[in-house]
């Protein structure tokens, strides 16, 4: 999917990822032939409680190592 969106091959899709995950901005599951993606810190504030109180000031769980 992300290749054809952003018109890169394989490999430059691959190795974005590979470096998002090494960061810690995104992690990786294995789903069937593949992995999902999901950036932790971002699906943390969708899944949060409508209304609840997001810390804007608190450190990206990137940050923090988790």
């Amino acid at each position: 999917m992300l290749r054809r969106r952003f018109g890169k091959s394989p490999s430059a899709v691959q190795h974005a990822l590979s470096r998002l995950v090494s960061v810690g901005i995104l992690r990786a599951y294995p789903a069937g032939r593949g992995n999902l993606y999901i950036a932790p810190d971002i699906h943390k504030v969708l899944a949060a409680p409508l209304g609840a109180a997001i810390d804007v000031s608190a450190p990206l769980m990137c940050e923090r190592g988790e």
